[in-house]
């Protein structure tokens, strides 16, 4: 625990700078130059800070707040750290942020959003496992151009066992970006704010599709919420939008905990509601479910799971039901004898 680095950059501001002339990770003497030149500023702190990382080799954790709209010198700092850590001939191989495993950005205030691409240079890091993240508003425009060379660059895979993003503003774009190079994602959590932390769009029908395309191997526990949820958008080119439409689970070979509005079974355009027994996947074991349906029957999903249950989905044990939800108690009955309980809140027994 080293406590509040603008503390500490106050303390020992002069020595961060007296640093900046020798910056180990720039091999360009101009680049050590322009540095040197800023660090001399006193309030150019997040120069200050990102001197500070190269100083911390073994920093666990860290969290940015209400800041990341600022931190090209802590990007640029960070990338040049990871590409020393991921290499073993390098004169500064784990000198720096060797052991950081877990990286959290917040924002202090009640409106707008964090920038997403300072996650990018930590999750390059051979030692990040955790990503985390409140108010983060990333579209697609805020990602800085990449060319195929640059895309060529991207260590992969990167070592990120988990994401959690909560009231959040992620569109699909910036999704693509953040797991594409993941190689065993094991955890996801994420909670979609809407308007009031930025423009994009809830598609949890779209996020599923990334998910199976880069974490179908390996993704263990999904939690895929939104503060509202738009589930019948109409594009007069397109006709409608399966804008929340999950589909098919099967394809995910060892995800054993799923929470999720019920939206994601019911398809855009004729209202239709998929049967959980068909569409979740064998390894499941904890299903949470929260009530968004607002025109069928959610009592539709679980037609089938009692009888379906030691065929398709063995190992289910607990469904849990938040929200408005009226079960009979003859399923109530009928899942408990095939070893499956229902809880939670708000729900009735008819």
């Amino acid at each position: 625990e080293i406590g509040n680095l603008a503390d500490i950059i106050a303390s020992y501001g002069s020595e961060i700078a007296a640093l900046g002339a020798e910056h180990p990770w720039l091999k360009e003497q101009v680049r050590r130059d322009d540095w040197r030149d800023a660090l001399l500023v006193p309030t150019n702190q997040y120069h200050h800070l990102a001197m500070l990382l190269t100083m911390l080799p073994n920093l666990q954790s860290i969290t940015f707040t209400s800041m990341s709209h600022h931190s090209e010198p802590i990007k640029e700092t960070v990338r040049l750290i990871a590409a020393a850590n991921r290499d073993p001939e390098s004169p500064v191989h784990e000198k720096a942020l060797a052991k950081l495993t877990k990286i959290s950005i917040d924002r202090a205030d009640t409106e707008m959003g964090e920038d997403i691409t300072l996650y990018g240079p930590f999750m390059d890091l051979p030692s990040m496992r955790s990503v985390h993240g409140r108010m983060i508003d990333a579209a697609n425009g805020v990602l800085p151009a990449v060319n195929s060379d640059q895309r060529s660059q991207v260590p992969l895979p990167r070592q990120v066992e988990e994401i959690n993003m909560e009231y959040s503003a992620i569109d699909l774009g910036c999704w693509d970006w953040i797991l594409g190079p993941i190689g065993n994602l094991k955890k996801f959590t994420y909670n979609h704010a809407g308007s009031i932390v930025g423009a994009a769009e809830y598609y949890s029908g779209g996020i599923v599709a990334l998910l199976k395309k880069y974490a179908s191997h390996s993704l263990v526990r999904l939690d895929l919420t939104a503060e509202s949820i738009d589930n019948y958008g109409l594009d007069t080119a397109t006709g409608y939008i399966q804008k929340q439409f999950i589909g098919d689970l099967k394809d995910f070979q060892k995800l054993r905990v799923l929470r999720i509005h019920d939206t994601a079974f019911q398809k855009a355009s004729d209202g239709e509601i998929a049967r959980l027994v068909d569409v979740l996947p064998s390894s499941i074991r904890m299903v949470t479910l929260l009530s968004q349906i607002e025109e069928g029957d959610p009592a539709e999903l679980f037609v089938g799971l009692a009888e379906g249950k030691k065929d398709k989905v063995p190992q289910l044990k607990k469904l849990i039901l938040q929200g408005d939800f009226s079960i009979e108690q003859d399923l109530i009955d009928k899942l408990k004898g095939v070893g499956v309980e229902i809880t939670g809140r708000g729900w009735e027994i008819v």
